[in-house]
């Protein structure tokens, strides 16, 4: 069971839970490091990661 901070997360949820193909969701699975224009650094981390056995889920 995943738990879901808004309304549009919970559709996802909900509309991924009808993807046969579909193998594997994860919340946060990671942290997402990056440089920006200007040099400074930001990370973003993902809400979910959806994973199927080939790239059509």
């Amino acid at each position: 069971m995943h738990g879901f901070e808004s309304l549009a997360e919970r559709n996802l949820l909900l509309a991924l839970d009808f993807v046969g193909s579909l193998t594997e969701v994860l919340s946060q699975p990671f942290k997402l490091k990056f440089a920006t224009a200007d040099g400074s650094s930001e990370d973003h981390t993902p809400d979910f990661r959806c994973s199927c056995p080939t790239r059509l889920c």
